[in-house]
């Protein structure tokens, strides 16, 4: 599911960035959570790979009907990603809604 099979003998310290992102996110994903919690889990990442690992991320997780709370502080990266959005301030709901063109 994370196109890892080419890397099963690999250490993680030989991977790529997104190589490590998509273990990361294998590791994550195997016990089938109903909920998953992604902290700025692709800001490190060039604009390309980011955009490419996203949208692949979404089709994973809607395809095993995992719920996903992604944070982000950059409001183009979070709308890019989601259904809905909520901007929290001090810890607390401020806006939500859904995201346009999903």
């Amino acid at each position: 599911m994370c196109q890892l099979h080419a890397f099963a003998s690999r250490a993680i310290t030989a991977m790529s960035d997104v190589q490590r992102h998509r273990v990361v996110l294998a590791r994550a994903i195997a016990p089938c959570p109903r909920f998953l919690l992604l902290d700025e889990l692709l800001s490190a990442l060039h604009t390309s790979l980011r955009e490419t690992l996203r949208d692949e991320l979404a089709v994973l997780l809607r395809g095993l009907d995992i719920i996903a709370i992604f944070v982000a502080h950059d409001q183009d990266k979070a709308m890019a990603f989601t259904d809905d959005v909520a901007a929290m301030s001090h810890g607390r709901v401020a806006q939500s809604g859904t995201s346009k063109g999903r």
